[in-house]
């Protein structure tokens, strides 16, 4: 793992080629190991807002599986925190970033009463599946078509209800 500098002027240079605004909190985790524990620590003794806190903190836990699908990773934990963990990655990440940039958040149109509608008893396992067919849904690249978000779904469900009936 580079020092602190290294990883620095590595931010600087992927800011730069990503075309993205410098900026502080990202600057400081990249002066801090990867430990979301001592990034905690650190926010705490500046006095870093929640959200600051949560940045700096995530910005601490990037891992070498951010580098998997940007988009992914981006409606996961947020198109700024996943910039961040981007570019503070040991992997050229210029072009997942720039990719990012104009990133919208996808909507899930499947609800919990959907799936009690197509069966499942109201309770965990409607959060449970619906999480389930939620990570599928992102696993393919975040189909908006209603039929196939509901055929998805369906799947699901059908698989709850067979689980359950099997007990």
């Amino acid at each position: 793992m580079p020092g602190a500098s290294l990883r620095l002027a590595s931010l600087l240079q992927r800011e730069e080629a990503s075309g993205v605004a410098p900026e502080g909190l990202r600057r400081l985790a990249a002066l801090l190991p990867p430990d979301p524990e001592r990034a905690a620590a650190v926010a705490a003794r500046l006095r870093l807002s929640k959200k600051g806190l949560k940045r700096l903190v995530s910005a601490a836990s990037r891992s070498s599986s951010d580098m998997g699908d940007a988009c992914v990773l981006a409606y996961r934990i947020g198109a700024e925190e996943a910039v961040d963990r981007l570019l503070l990655g040991e992997e050229d990440s210029t072009e997942a970033v720039v990719g990012l940039q104009a990133w919208k958040r996808p909507q899930l149109t499947v609800r919990g009463g959907d799936l009690v509608a197509m069966g499942l008893r109201q309770g965990p396992v409607v959060a449970s599946t619906l999480q389930a067919i939620e990570r599928e849904w992102s696993a393919r690249g975040f189909p908006e078509d209603p039929e196939e978000q509901r055929s998805i779904a369906r799947g699901f469900v059908d698989q709850a209800l067979s689980d359950s009936s099997d007990s």
